[in-house]
Order: C-alpha cells, then structure tokens, then sequence
C-alpha cells in the first residue's frame, strides 16, 4: 500500500515538472516571437535610405555646374547626389526643349540682350534661364534646386559696363584745359558714365609733364594733371594700342604708365616690354572676371619689344597687309583668356580714317576674334561711329568714335556713341547707345533722345543687327 501512494506520488511529480516545463517553454516561446514582432516594427519605423538623387547637367553649363553639384552631394550627406553626364531623370539645362519636363525649376533668369537707343529697342538674344527638370516628382530636388539657385545668383551678379571711344587730350583739347582747368572736357559728359562697375576707353595721348603740349600738328602730349578727368568720368581701364600714346618717345610713355597705376588706373595694350604689352588684363568685378586685350595696326607707333616699351602691334590692312601669324597669336590669347572663363573684350585700333564702314580686313579679324571666344569687340581710330554687328552671339562695335578731341570740323567727327552695357555674370543683357556731340573743341556732351534719333537711325542702317 505505501509502495503504491509512493508511486503516485512520483507521477504527480513528474507530471508537475513536465508540466512546469511545458509552461517555461511557452512563456519562452511567446517572449522571442514577442521580440521579433518588436524587432519588425521598429525597422519598419525607421525610414529606408533612399538612392541617390542622379542629376546630369548640359554641357554649355558643366564648368559651373558640376563643382556645385558635387559641392552639393559633399555638403548634404543626407541627400546623396550622383552627377552624370546623360542619362540622368534630372537636369541642369538652358536647353528651352527641356524645360517641358513635368517637374522643373528656374535657377538663374538671364534676360534676352535687348539693344537699346533713342527709344528704340532690338532683341538680339532671347533669354538663357538655367533650369533643373526631372522627369519625376521627388521632394530632395525642392532642396536642390533651392541651394543651386542660391550659389548661381552669386556666381551671376548684376554688373555695369561702359566704354567709350578715342580721348586725346592734346592740342586746343590741351589748350582748353590750361584754360579751363583739367575737368573742363570731361565734366558734362562724367555723370553718364562714371556710375558703372567698370569702364573703358581708349587713352590715345601720354599724359607727362616732360614736354609742353603743342597746339598744332599731329603729335599729342597732355600734361599728367588730365588724369583727374579721367578719374571723374570713373575710367578703370584703358587702351595704350594705338598710333600717339607713344607720340613723345619712350620715356613719355613711361610716364603714363607710372601715372596710370598710381592712380589706379589699369592698362592694356602696351607696357615696359612686349610682354606686359601683349599681356591680358583680367579684372575681378563682383566674383566676375573681365578680360581685356587690344592692339593698335595704325602706322606711327613705337611698337614693344623685349627690351624697349611700346604699343602691342597688330599687321593689318591698310597700314600692313594682313599677317596669318598676328591673326594666329591674337587667336591664342583670346581663346586662353576664354578658357579661363568670364567676359572677354578685344580693342582694335584701325580702320582708315573718316570711313563709316569696316573694310573686309576688319570683318576678318572681327570674326576671328569672336570665333575664339571673345565676348565683345570695341573698334577705335577712324574718328567717327562705324557700322555694328552681332555675330554668332558676340557685339562688335567697330568704331566708337571721337570721345573726346578737338576734330570740330564735320559733323562725323564731332559724333561719338557711349556704350553702356549690362552683364549677368559673364552674359551680355543690354547695351544701350548713348549718342553725344563734341562741343567747344573738347566737351562730349550727351544728346537728348530726339536729337539723338537721326545718329541712331543712321547707325542702325548700316549695322547688321
């Protein structure tokens, strides 16, 4: 009998361990199918990492776009960035086509280049807005497109550009000034022009107290207190390629060199040596850099060498018949300028005096500049205005005319055209003509739009537009 119970008893114990073990092992179970269902949720509460936003960009715009966008992926881990070049459901474009992608963005607006004159007013350019379009919706690009247009409207700032034609301020233009004082010639004319960013003209005279300026003839001197007008006209820059501001001997001119950049005055065109001469001068203006070169092809000129100063020459019709190798090496220069981005200027001085069209020769040279990457072209020498041409998306103006100087005798020589141009950047937006009229041997003074209308007109008649 006690054997029995105690078998009883050895059962409910085993029966109550397995039992208990029985539960352990559920509660287990429940716990770890508890945590994984845990582990589940809470990775399906963390957001998944999205690819990478693939952007392309055309290839008129790489050299600014893609540093941006690489600067971009670089500065915003969280939104990674895969630059392309094609492909890509994303692009940065000019490309008007493109813009009709379902999403876009506009960046940059530049507005078409609109010439402006006497009320009168051409489109010689339609406007090159710099867009992002994808092909899809995708929030990261609100982001994007928000920071690209940012960082784009520093490296595209609002920029003024004058220029203006011939200054020789020697015989009765020198005459005058001893009566008048310095700022007699320049004082009507300096409102219109010193209030851009930069300006330019051609300084076609050397400005020393070496000699006493002489009243007739052709070669002209200035004494160096001239340098004031130019300071109040806010000229920044000026041409010494050209036949008289080498008219009084090297060390004349010299003299003009040392007087320019002490008054903070830059040049181009001529210099100490046939290196500084033939030299590009770039400016910064804004973040923006704008070049410079020139070259003067009239006869009469002490021309630099490596061992003397001088003017930068240039072989041409009608002073020189035209040389391959010049037009060759003004190619490089430009094209070099052009490489190293901004706007690019080349002066000319040529052209026969009082002609009111560019001969062949001056079209050729024109062009070839403009086909290596020049942005503008400004003419100087013939004493009147010349034809203008806008060319595979270049503005050429041949000839600027006297600004200021004493040639009173004709109508033609008394007329002169200010250039006053608007950039975007390194894009050209507008130029406007600004006609004035020589006045008491010396005095540009600017015309009043009606008075002004028949030299546009005029102008415009023979230009190609």
């Amino acid at each position: 009998m006690v054997r029995q119970q105690r078998r009883k008893r050895r059962r409910r114990l085993i029966f109550e361990s397995l039992l208990l073990a029985m539960l352990v092992l559920a509660v287990v179970s429940l716990l770890f199918v508890f945590q994984v269902i845990h582990r589940e949720r809470a990775a399906e509460s963390q957001p998944r990492p999205l690819p990478p936003l693939e952007v392309g960009v055309d290839g008129e715009l790489s050299e600014e776009a893609i540093p941006l966008l690489r600067e971009y992926g670089d500065t915003h881990p969280e939104n990674p960035l895969l630059v392309e070049e094609e492909g890509a459901p994303a692009l940065v474009t000019r490309n008007p086509l493109l813009i009709l992608k379902p999403h876009r963005w506009e960046l940059l607006h530049v507005p078409p280049l609109r010439l402006k004159a006497a009320g009168r007013e051409i489109t010689l350019r339609p406007e090159r807005s710099v867009w992002l379009c994808s092909e899809c919706a995708d929030p990261r690009l609100d982001a994007l497109a928000s920071w690209l247009a940012e960082r784009l409207a520093r490296l595209y700032p609002e920029i003024s550009f004058n220029a203006v034609g011939d200054i020789i301020p020697g015989r009765k233009v020198a005459m005058k000034m001893a009566s008048h004082g310095f700022l007699y010639p320049f004082a009507a004319v300096a409102p219109y022009i010193r209030d851009a960013d930069l300006v330019y003209a051609d300084l076609e005279c050397p400005l020393s107290d070496r000699y006493k300026p002489p009243y007739t003839g052709t070669d002209f001197i200035a004494p160096s207190g001239t340098v004031e007008g130019l300071k109040a006209c806010g000229i920044d820059v000026v041409s010494l390629a050209n036949n008289h501001s080498t008219n009084f001997g090297t060390a004349a001119f010299t003299d003009t060199l040392d007087l320019l950049r002490k008054n903070g005055i830059a040049y181009v065109g001529g210099g100490r040596n046939a290196e500084e001469a033939y030299r590009a001068l770039s400016l910064d203006v804004k973040g923006t850099r704008i070049t410079f070169l020139s070259y003067n092809a009239i006869a009469g000129s002490i021309n630099a060498t490596s061992q003397r100063p001088g003017a930068a020459w240039f072989d041409m019709w009608p002073y020189a018949a035209d040389d391959p190798e010049d037009l060759a090496a003004m190619q490089e220069a430009v094209r070099k300028a052009k490489r190293e981005g901004g706007f690019v200027v080349v002066g000319f001085h040529w052209s026969e005096e009082y002609k009111r069209l560019p001969n062949p020769s001056m079209r050729r040279v024109a062009h070839a500049a403009c086909d290596a990457g020049a942005d503008m072209v400004i003419g100087t020498h013939p004493h009147c205005i010349q034809s203008l041409e806008w060319y595979k998306g270049s503005f050429i103006a041949y000839s600027l005319g006297n600004f200021v100087f004493d040639q009173m005798f004709a109508d033609h020589t008394r007329q002169g055209i200010i250039l006053r141009c608007r950039l975007v950047g390194s894009e050209l937006t507008e130029v406007e003509l600004l006609p004035y009229l020589i006045q008491d041997y010396c005095r540009p003074v600017v015309l009043d739009p009606g008075s002004a209308r028949s030299i546009i007109d005029s102008l415009l008649s023979i230009s190609n537009l």
